[in-house]
């Protein structure tokens, strides 16, 4: 009588070792970005300060990643960009077996929030005028070691087809092609309903950052409005300047945070999640980019405005100021108009079909 080999080749189909996930190549790139104060729109000192102190802060960001994330892991490139005040930051991987993809994203957010501590501690002797932002984007090795759980349950079924399991597959062939067909004939349906959320998205976020620009505007309007009494003291005037400062920085920060994040937020949303072709995306960028130029003078419109009322020596009795707001609060209404437009061609791309 033969040995009953059926239960051994069974268990060694079903339950054979998977092969570990290695992340290998480029792993992300880290954007750093130093936003200046209001009323110093003007990076250059900002990226002159960090010219100065590149070399040594190259280096604390490598021994940086060595220690986040280990000895198999390391800066590929460190692009300074001096016009915009940018810091790009390759980070790439010899083979590394990855066993918790959630462990290895907190230790890159935890790398990012280092990297923007070391940027600020190398310039704080040269300048206490500005704020680091930062974030991280996965490259392609990064992202296939996070769908690396749908790979696998494939290769497992790939696994099940085995001579003893034909019969099983072809019991449960039939079940499975009619949900799976139904889903491939909505697939379609569900892209264009999540184009259509970013587009209304995009609409939403625009109108937000408006909101935020008036409320600044506002503001300026009601300090002018309330301190025109030419009898106030200095000490008084300097102390109600330094109270309107305090609400204006938190103005700032909150409007700069959102106004010029949100377009690289969806830009890269739209590419991840397939959502844009490439030419949609090559089209997407463009109008960003002149988006993002249109926000910025409207920010030095404030910044103008934020010097003389709230930095300057104050005088009540200068009518210079009443002209200066009116000639503001024209430039942010032709910025508006023009920006509004951009963003509305923006959201247009992805409500077509």
């Amino acid at each position: 009588m033969l040995p009953d080999m059926t239960e051994d080749f069974t268990m060694k189909s079903l339950f054979a070792l998977r092969k570990p996930t290695v992340l290998e190549g480029a792993v992300c790139t880290v954007t750093l970005r130093m936003l200046p104060t209001p009323g110093t729109a003007d990076i250059a000192p900002l990226s002159a300060a960090l010219k100065s102190v590149e070399a040594k802060l190259e280096a604390d960001f490598r021994e940086a990643v060595v220690t986040a994330l280990g000895p198999t892991f390391s800066i590929h490139a460190f692009n300074f960009r001096e016009p915009t005040g940018e810091i790009l930051i390759a980070i790439q991987s010899t083979p590394h077996v990855v066993h918790d993809y959630r462990a290895l994203t907190r230790a890159l957010r935890k790398l990012v929030s280092c990297f923007r501590d070391l940027l600020s501690w190398r310039l704080a002797e040269q300048s206490t005028r500005f704020r680091v932002s930062g974030k991280w984007i996965a490259a392609p090795a990064m992202i296939r070691v996070q769908l690396d759980k749908s790979t696998q349950s494939k290769s497992f079924s790939d696994r099940l087809q085995q001579p003893l399991t034909l019969l099983l597959i072809a019991t449960l062939l039939g079940s499975v092609l009619i949900p799976y067909f139904n889903n491939l004939s909505n697939r379609a349906k569900l892209r264009q309903e999540e184009r259509v959320k970013l587009a209304i998205s995009i609409l939403d976020q625009t109108k937000e950052t408006d909101v935020r620009m008036d409320d600044m505007m506002r503001h300026f309007v009601l300090f002018r409005k309330e301190h025109h009494d030419t009898h106030a003291t200095p000490e008084q005037l300097k102390s109600d300047q330094l109270a309107e400062m305090k609400v204006m920085k938190d103005s700032f920060y909150a409007y700069s945070s959102q106004a010029f994040w949100w377009p690289w937020n969806v830009w890269h949303k739209a590419n991840l999640s397939a959502l844009a072709t490439p030419e949609e995306s090559q089209k997407f960028g463009i109008i960003r980019d002149d988006y993002l130029k249109t926000l910025d003078q409207s920010s030095q419109s404030l910044g103008t405005l934020w010097k003389r009322l709230l930095e300057d020596p104050y005088k009540p009795d200068d009518h210079e100021i009443d002209q200066l707001i009116d000639r503001v609060q024209a430039e942010i209404l032709k910025c508006r108009t023009l920006h509004d437009d951009q963003a509305l061609k923006m959201a247009q791309i992805f409500a077509g079909s």
